[in-house]
């Protein structure tokens, strides 16, 4: 076989420069100093600067035994105690990656044609490789690669198992991973079609035993792996089969959503070359486990990944096999009934970067067997338009244990397409949301790969209707490594300069048929021509702050002490308890006059104003007037800034009320009992005069379920309680009723008595919100 010292061509450059020193040794075995600084045609210093890094990096050896260096390649075994120093580390992807491709396209004669090799031609055939890209080249990179890998991962193991040769450049290589294969069973280690590709050459394999102590000091060695595959293989080879590598800090970020316990038994159901297996490993020794190794299951269809995965987790973790199995997740079930009985395969987390392919490179029978399976262990149909990662997410569900967490990295068109919606509606049913999080286009999250993912943080168990989804849209990534200081958080994330936009919504109120994205848009009216701001149609006020409602708010009870005339009081709602139902009406406020609430608010007013003290003549009034500066009422800073300081804001009664804070939704209240109300509740006046079904009208659409989408991007949440300010609302989007066909505005007024009257009973009225939706749709145009 003739030596390929001259396949490294091109101008010099450093990493050029050390792979000409690589392959000169792997053919010559050792060299003075001299003759490498005539191979690289560079002065004495430099050629002595090229060899030590190499040295630091383990890659050569040195011996001086006269004047000068002589310099070998490191062939000798691995030494795993020096696994893991980060402040060792260098970037060698891009010598590895050079000299690897360079000894794989030497390999490749003139005179030979991938027909010469059937069994190769078959396999390239399902990985989706065609002539747009060298069927030979692509065949002999991953024959070298392998090679490399499973001498790692040889090394690695041997220390562990007396019955294992050392791996030199004389071994028989395939004989001994094969039988490595057969004493440990790391998958790692099974056999590929395109392994004999290469066959026993010394100067190859001295050349990969002495890259493989490059890795021992990296501490993300899947990133390493995954890098310089994605070098050595052309993205469309890789596109068919969606390989597309996660980036460190992105999966540890994933990792501490889906890791909570030491002893969380994780799936990682198209593992790759391991990077957030690696990840979930590392978050489960910072939690405490002794030994995270076994409780991670790997799985993936292409065995190039099981064996990055396998190298790579053996590289951090030491003694043991990852549990990898080289198949195709789809076709794995998670409750199998053999002759020993039920085996069921349930894992507390599901960590995932599925696959990419687009349904455009499935065959249609690749879909409809997929559709099959998942129809049969979900109950869910999907569209034929489906691509694989959705098909992966509903597979993956089988696997959780009730209350168990899952973290995906996926495309985001699923948010916008038709295809989409049986994936969202999955989503919805099957799982608590707790965060879509979208990255923007200037994130390059995948190299050279044009689509915008988003990360979906979702737990395995039925929402209640409390639950509330997090959309969050990033510019650029923040900078944090636990899920915990983006997912419901106690600040809001718009501190963070890269947070774009935010919002929360309680999932009950999202569609699978609307638009996702808008979530992570403001609410622009102009997008909506039908719609204008609520500024522009009403007055919103905060109601009355008394500076002390205990004092200012009475009883029947107090007016019984005192009773003071009701020309000096008002009726109000004292608190938004009160607001059940979405009318209130003289009787309501009879009833909480009854039940002893405080129901009146001490207001001293009459037709020219406030009434001054010497003018006050009720003996009455003037007692608890009294009372209230004995009792030190006076202090208070609101108050005592008043003049005279029982005279609270004067308002008259509003039309329309809205709740302040909430937890199960807002609500806009026709307020036909005229009362006022306390500054824990809003109050909306009209600007224009109106009739009773434009009121009726408008109200519908305040409480209807968009309305409310509009509102949760608007307002803020407190630990599950949502708090809507003055600002925002004002700028939310609304109908004007004025503008409503007589028919549409006549048909909501309906809708709404309706929707009151089915408060009244206790009921949600969700039939009446649904007509509600669709009407409002309609007349929008939003699909």
């Amino acid at each position: 076989m003739p030596n390929f010292q001259s396949t490294v061509t091109g101008p010099s450059t450093e990493g050029s420069d050390k792979t000409r020193v690589l392959v000169h040794l792997s053919f010559t075995q050792t060299s003075p100093t001299k003759e490498i600084q005539e191979i690289l045609d560079c002065s004495n210093p430099t050629a002595l600067k090229r060899l030590k890094e190499l040295q630091d990096g383990g890659f050569v050896t040195s011996t001086k035994p006269g004047r000068g260096y002589r310099w070998a390649l490191n062939t000798s075994p691995l030494n795993p105690s020096s696994i893991v120093d980060e402040s060792s580390n260098r970037n060698y992807i891009p010598l590895l990656r050079e000299t690897i491709s360079q000894a794989a396209d030497w390999l490749v004669t003139s005179d030979e044609r991938i027909e010469d090799y059937p069994k190769i031609q078959s396999w390239l055939a399902k990985r989706g490789v065609d002539t747009e890209y060298s069927q030979l080249i692509y065949a002999y990179r991953v024959a070298v690669y392998r090679r490399f890998l499973q001498a790692t991962l040889y090394g690695l193991h041997q220390p562990e198992y007396s019955s294992l040769d050392h791996l030199t450049e004389n071994s028989q290589w395939l004989s001994l991973f094969k039988e490595a294969y057969r004493i440990i069973e790391d998958t790692g280690f099974q056999q590929s079609p395109v392994d004999s590709l290469v066959e026993a050459d010394e100067s190859i394999n001295r050349l990969l035993l002495s890259l493989r102590h490059a890795l021992l000091n990296d501490p993300q060695p899947a990133n390493t792996l995954a890098t310089v595959y994605e070098g050595l293989i052309s993205q469309d080879a890789r596109r068919d089969l969606g390989q597309f590598a996660t980036p460190v800090h992105i999966g540890r970020f994933m990792a501490s959503w889906a890791v909570q316990n030491p002893d969380d038994r994780v799936l990682d159901p198209g593992i790759g070359a391991g990077q957030l297996s690696l990840q979930v490993l590392y978050e489960k020794l910072n939690l405490g486990s002794n030994s995270p190794l076994g409780d991670i299951t790997g799985i993936d269809i292409d065995e190039v990944s099981i064996t990055m995965a396998s190298t790579a987790l053996k590289l951090v973790d030491g003694p043991g096999s990852p549990n990898l199995e080289l198949d195709n997740f789809i076709d794995k079930k998670s409750v199998e009934y053999t002759s020993s009985g039920k085996i069921e395969s349930r894992y507390d987390a599901v960590i995932a970067n599925p696959p990419y392919s687009r349904h455009q490179s499935m065959s249609s029978a690749v879909k409809e067997s997929l559709n099959e399976t998942v129809i049969e262990r979900t109950g869910y149909e999907f569209s034929g338009r489906t691509p694989l990662y959705a098909y992966f997410i509903a597979h993956a569900a089988q696997f959780v244990e009730d209350g168990g967490r899952l973290a995906f990295i996926i495309p985001s068109k699923f948010m916008d397409t038709q295809f989409g919606r049986d994936l969202k509606r999955f989503l919805l049913n099957e799982f608590k949301i707790h965060s879509v999080i979208q990255f923007g286009d200037s994130i390059p999250v995948f190299e050279g790969v044009k689509t915008r993912p988003s990360i979906l943080l979702l737990e395995s168990r039925h929402p209640p209707l409390s639950h509330k989804t997090q959309f969050v849209k990033l510019s650029a990534w923040p900078g944090v490594d636990s899920a915990s200081e983006l997912v419901n958080s106690d600040e809001p994330l718009t501190e963070h300069s890269e947070v774009e936009f935010e919002t929360v919504i309680a999932q009950d109120m999202i569609t699978p048929s609307e638009r996702w994205t808008r979530f992570f848009d403001s609410t622009e009216v102009e997008e909506i021509p039908q719609l204008t701001q609520f500024k522009d149609i009403a007055t919103i006020k905060r109601g009355i702050a008394t500076g002390k409602n205990d004092y200012f708010c009475l009883s029947t009870e107090d007016l019984e002490e005192y009773p003071i005339p009701e020309s000096f009081r008002r009726r109000i709602i004292r608190t938004a308890n009160g607001m059940e139902n979405l009318n209130l009406n003289l009787d309501d406020w009879c009833s909480w006059e009854r039940d002893g609430d405080e129901v009146w608010l001490l207001y001293c007013y009459d037709e020219n104003g406030v009434i001054r003290r010497e003018n006050l003549e009720d003996d009455s009034l003037i007692k608890y007037l009294r009372k209230g500066t004995e009792q030190g009422v006076t202090d208070g800073y609101l108050v005592s800034n008043r003049n005279p300081w029982y005279r609270v804001e004067k308002q008259d009664a509003a039309p329309i009320l809205a709740k302040y804070m909430n937890r199960h939704g807002f609500q806009f209240i026709r307020n036909d009992a005229n009362l006022l109300t306390l500054n824990n509740i809003h109050t909306v006046d009209l600007d224009f005069k109106y009739n009773e079904e434009q009121l009726n009208a408008l109200l519908a659409y305040l409480n209807s379920r968009l309305f409310e989408r509009f509102l949760m991007q608007l307002s803020r949440d407190y630990n599950g309680l949502q708090k809507i300010e003055i600002g925002p609302l004002e700028s939310a989007p609304v109908l004007d009723p004025r503008e409503l066909p007589d028919s549409l505005c006549s048909r909501l007024s309906s809708l709404f008595k309706e929707l009151c009257k089915q408060r009244r009973k206790g009921d949600d009225g969700d039939d009446v919100l649904s007509d509600i939706e669709t009407e409002l749709r309609g007349f929008l145009g939003i699909h």
